[in-house]
């Protein structure tokens, strides 16, 4: 969920972990209020708008819930507007409040690559350290995993605990938009330029995990190949153009195509000598 659009954060805190248990049935209050030290009656008074938090109980709940910086940030300024009693303090919390909410507050029917609120490189750094999160964001624009996420552990040979880890940091990254457990939005054309430094090491990474999944798939569901060849710098330039010009007619199929499998294309063209 996108905290920006609450003014309570008491409500935040109750939405936050109605929506992430739909996933992870481990995050509910009683581990909530275990994590913070504090009885489980007296979080469900505070979410029932009878007892307030504490700043240094709410740090430990940001730090449970893992909230950006950002949002502990903002929650702050919520719960110092509740706790205060003098009017002056109130107005100038509020107008801080609502400085912030205009300047990070989004509806997922917007959201696309233009409207993100990560700073871009800051996106690459949290969204490409993993190649599993670049999996799961793509194969969650197929309905079928949009609806039940966690059969993509199956699929993509990886724990459910890391699909749900996976799926609460990219709606972190504010790549996916949930609402009762269920993605309804994603943003498309994340892009990582070769110049980036995480270019490489991503690309190890996605690789070696491809090749653990080609491991366990049949002859005709895959189609493998490698080739090493010799010839001049022209033939080198005709192989690639043929392949950009592949590459195109791809694209137009692929964007003409229903979702309905994750699919995973590779080409390397360089030279050994």
């Amino acid at each position: 969920m996108n905290i920006f659009n609450e003014l309570n954060y008491r409500k935040i805190i109750k939405d936050i972990v109605e929506e992430r248990k739909k996933i992870d049935n481990s995050i509910n209050f009683q581990a909530m209020a275990q994590y913070m030290n504090i009885q489980k009656a007296y979080l469900s008074q505070v979410i029932k708008d009878k007892r307030d938090l504490s700043q240094d109980q709410l740090f430990s709940a940001s730090l449970y819930l893992k909230l950006t910086d950002i949002e502990y940030e903002y929650m702050q300024l919520l719960l110092e507007y509740e706790r205060s009693g003098i009017k002056i303090r109130r107005d100038e919390l509020l107008k801080l409040i609502k400085e912030m909410q205009k300047k990070y507050s989004k509806t997922s029917k917007h959201i696309n690559v233009n409207e993100i609120n990560i700073d871009a490189k800051e996106l690459q750094k949290e969204y490409y350290l993993d190649p599993i999160n670049q999996l799961v964001h793509i194969a969650l624009s197929i309905k079928e995993f949009r609806d039940e996420p966690l059969k993509l552990s199956e699929h993509l040979l990886i724990p459910k605990e890391k699909v749900k880890a996976v799926i609460i940091e990219l709606e972190k990254m504010k790549v996916i938009v949930l609402k009762d457990g269920r993605v309804i939005d994603t943003l498309q054309n994340i892009h990582l330029p070769r110049s980036s430094p995480l270019f490489y090491p991503w690309k190890v990474a996605l690789n070696n995990h491809c090749i653990n999944k080609v491991k366990f798939l049949d002859e005709a569901d895959s189609y493998n190949m490698s080739a090493c060849f010799s010839a001049d710098e022209k033939s080198r330039k005709e192989v690639h153009k043929l392949f950009m010009e592949f590459l195109n007619k791809a694209k137009t199929k692929i964007d003409q195509s229903s979702d309905k499998n994750l699919y995973q294309i590779n080409f390397d063209l360089f030279r050994w000598t």
